[in-house]
């Protein structure tokens, strides 16, 4: 059962995903740039730490699971396995995954 007081999974896919799309447009202006030799990488003015902080707070993440779900675990798609503190494995690899893992 998920606790009260979350935002809703579709609500927190909906945030994921618009993340992960900009990342991944933000990731092919900086390719295309580096293959014209530019010196600054695009950024955009993106404040994404600001955005993974703000969606971190919204869903009460203090053991920072967004964070190592993004950026350890590549978006869900790394090979890095996560255990609860009864060592028993626990499913990362979609939205809905890291979504359970915040919020029960």
């Amino acid at each position: 059962m998920i606790k009260k007081g979350y935002p809703t999974l579709v609500e927190f896919e909906s945030w994921m995903e618009r993340l992960k799309r900009f990342k991944d447009c933000e990731d092919g202006v900086n390719k295309v740039l580096k293959e014209y030799n530019t010196e600054s990488m695009f950024y955009g003015g993106f404040p994404e730490d600001l955005i993974v902080d703000l969606i971190k707070k919204l869903m009460k993440d203090n053991d920072d699971w967004i964070g190592w779900w993004i950026y350890e675990n590549n978006w869900g798609k790394g090979k890095m396995k996560c255990y609860s503190k009864n060592k028993m494995l626990l499913k990362s690899k979609t939205i809905s995954d890291l979504y359970n893992l915040i919020t029960q």
